[in-house]
């Protein structure tokens, strides 16, 4: 057989087959609609729609609970059993839900690259109606020494319409 680096050997047969058949597994998948992301995307709404479900009945059940006699404490004190239960359960459904739509998403939504923009920056437009024979604001001096044009003894009427 023939030898590459020294103790290495050539590989001929045993990746092509390996990849025919992953092949094969991936089009019978695709085939039957039963893809990986579309687990997890199931599994997803499952759980979001399970603690959406949860969620309402500890609402209902916290409803009933105010509108319980505070003085019967031995029914009281089942009810916030149960209530706690119930809320386990809804953070459970919601963790599950959230695991899996990261599990999810790189596979739906496109990662973002930080891109850099060299832009001129964009002249300001001030318009503000100052006394005549006053000084201007703060704002305006500066905008005038950055550079930007101030038109003075103009109504701001005046100004819009140019």
């Amino acid at each position: 057989m023939a030898r590459g680096v020294a103790g290495t050997r050539k590989r001929t047969h045993a990746a092509g087959k390996a990849t025919r058949l992953t092949r094969e597994v991936a089009n019978r998948i695709n085939r039957d609609g039963d893809t990986p992301l579309d687990t997890m995307v199931n599994n997803m709404i499952y759980w979001k729609r399970q603690s959406e479900k949860l969620t309402r009945d500890t609402e209902k059940m916290m409803a009933r609970l105010l509108d319980m006699d505070l003085n019967k404490l031995e029914d009281l004190s089942g009810e916030v059993a149960l209530l706690n239960k119930l809320m386990s359960k809804m953070f459970y459904a919601r963790e599950q839900s959230q695991s899996c739509a990261v599990d999810a998403a790189p596979y739906c939504h496109p990662r973002l690259a930080s891109i850099t923009v060299d832009k001129p920056p964009v002249d300001e437009e001030i318009i503000v109606t100052v006394e005549i024979g006053s000084e201007p604001p703060e704002h305006i001096r500066q905008a005038q020494l950055r550079g930007s044009t101030v038109i003075e003894n103009e109504t701001a009427e005046e100004a819009a319409v140019q």
